[in-house]
């Protein structure tokens, strides 16, 4: 049985390339980094049927990332990227926090590394 995947302050690094794993497989990881952006239509006063359905499509498969994503984050996290609306900019946000967490975590485990 696997266990769930959650963000924690001293685990970026392996939850950055788990999740990653889990979106490539789910077919969602380019609603995260922006390869796979939402359909804009030719004409936005004349919109398609098709633009139209391809758009509900893509925010539909953006949500479910979305969904992903917040099921794995600590309350407090949650609750600040959720304002945001879409995946991609929800995961810059992470990213970018924990990943000055990283590296100032890995400074200070160098930093008493050197002090012993």
């Amino acid at each position: 049985m696997s266990r769930p995947l959650m963000l924690k302050a001293l685990n970026w690094a392996i939850f950055e390339a788990r999740f990653q794993d889990a979106m490539d497989t789910s077919l969602r990881w380019g609603h995260f980094n922006g390869s796979e952006p939402c359909p804009v239509p030719k004409n936005l006063d004349n919109l398609t049927i098709v633009e139209t359905q391809a758009m509900k499509h893509w925010d539909c498969k953006d949500q479910v990332a979305c969904n992903f994503l917040n099921k794995c984050l600590p309350d407090r996290l949650m609750l600040q990227v959720k304002k945001y609306p879409t995946a991609e900019e929800c995961w810059r946000i992470v990213k970018k926090g924990y990943m000055a967490k990283s590296v100032y975590m890995r400074h200070a485990l160098h930093q008493s590394f050197l002090d012993m």
